[in-house]
């Protein structure tokens, strides 16, 4: 009978056994002997981490940002604000210049005029130069008011002209219909202003 006797490994599956456990051994000591945070940008090759390699919170944040796009339409306006405390006072001004003298002095000017029967009349009065016409109207003195009809009541402009706005009043102007049945005694008035 033929004894078997163990034949010697042959060199490739000594090789084979040998790089077997420089790899698992190999992983299991840079596994539990690096220290923390021992790797840094020296150790890592170029281009070593890549984008499937990054957590997805951190590619988010770090991701490439492709073109803009136009902007789009403008939303709502949002409801108003409540508003704010009021802001303390501020420092006082500086003192104006004195104005021009106001009017001081007010007087009424008038003029008493006869009106016949069926007839216009346009009286007017005029306050002193210097003066400006403040207002002015008319009164009745004798005759009566039942016929008696007032077409117009308006400021006077130093030419003789009816006042507009911006124009200085410098009299007054009442334009009359007497259709009384008689004759009619009145005058225009007007309140003359000066320094």
């Amino acid at each position: 009978m033929t004894s078997l006797r163990p034949r010697p490994p042959s060199a490739g599956l000594v090789v084979s056994i040998v790089a077997l456990i420089v790899a698992l051994g190999g992983t299991s000591y840079a596994a539990f002997t690096l220290p923390h945070n021992s790797v840094g940008t020296k150790q890592l090759k170029n281009k070593a981490v890549t984008l499937a390699k990054i957590a997805p919170t951190v590619q988010r944040a770090f991701a490439k940002t492709g073109p803009q796009g136009p902007p789009g339409p403008p939303g709502l306006r949002g409801p108003r604000g409540l508003a704010g405390a009021q802001g303390p006072p501020g420092s006082q001004g500086i003192q104006g210049n004195p104005g021009a003298p106001g009017a001081t002095r007010v007087t009424e000017r008038q003029t008493t005029t006869t009106t016949p029967n069926v007839a216009n009349a346009n009286p007017w009065v005029k306050c002193n130069p210097g003066e400006v016409a403040t207002a002015g109207g008319w009164q009745l003195t004798a005759g009566t008011i039942i016929g008696f009809y007032v077409n117009g009541d308006y400021p006077l402009r130093a030419d003789g002209s009816a006042a507009g706005p911006g124009d200085t009043p410098t009299g007054w102007q009442v334009s009359v219909w007497n259709a009384s049945g008689g004759s009619v005694a009145w005058h225009v008035y007007v309140i003359c202003a000066s320094p």
